[in-house]
């Protein structure tokens, strides 16, 4: 009898892990980054509103970014993970990320446009429930008003000059800018 001798060592890889960044809401048009951060070179399979599945590989840090222009709310779905080098391991994932679009404020202005010197005039800003509304007056100083919950906001006063008021921009209140 020959004695035999040796050992085999099994080496148990851990399964590749990924997260992804909490919901974003913007602006209708406006840019948005998912993060992905997690097992550096790993594949990472998501799906874009249940669509085709798409691949994102993590960098040498573990970090990857799909930066894109969104006009409608998006959901990033996670699917699976897939390490890199050998053996593959792949592990299914799961977790969300919502895009929330919000749309852009819309206002318009109207008003009475001649009078007497000294009279009174309405200037009506009418729009988007609760958005705040920047206008000048004879391109003074921008000056801030808030449409009520029905999206108006009316300005009375008496004029004893030729006045102009310029709507310049409105802000939904709740969206960054």
């Amino acid at each position: 009898n020959q004695l035999q001798n040796g050992t085999v060592t099994v080496t148990v890889l851990p399964l590749p892990t990924v997260a992804i960044t909490d919901d974003i809401t913007i602006c209708s048009g406006g840019s948005a980054s998912v993060n992905f951060i997690g097992t550096p070179n790993a594949s990472v399979v998501y799906t874009i509103n249940g669509g085709a599945e798409q691949t994102i590989v993590l960098d040498g840090t573990g970090v990857g970014v799909v930066t894109g222009t969104y006009t409608a709310t998006a959901v990033f779905s996670l699917i699976r993970i897939t390490s890199a080098g050998l053996p593959t391991c792949v592990s299914p994932i799961s977790g969300t990320v919502t895009i929330t679009v919000k749309e852009l404020p819309v206002v318009t202005i109207s008003g009475t446009t001649s009078i007497c010197v000294n009279d009174s005039a309405t200037i009506t800003f009418t729009g988007t429930p609760n958005a705040s509304v920047i206008y000048t007056v004879n391109n003074g100083p921008q000056q801030t008003i808030v449409l009520n919950g029905l999206g108006i906001a009316n300005i009375t006063a008496n004029f004893a000059i030729t006045t102009t008021y310029t709507l310049v921009s409105s802000i939904t209140q709740g969206i960054p800018p």
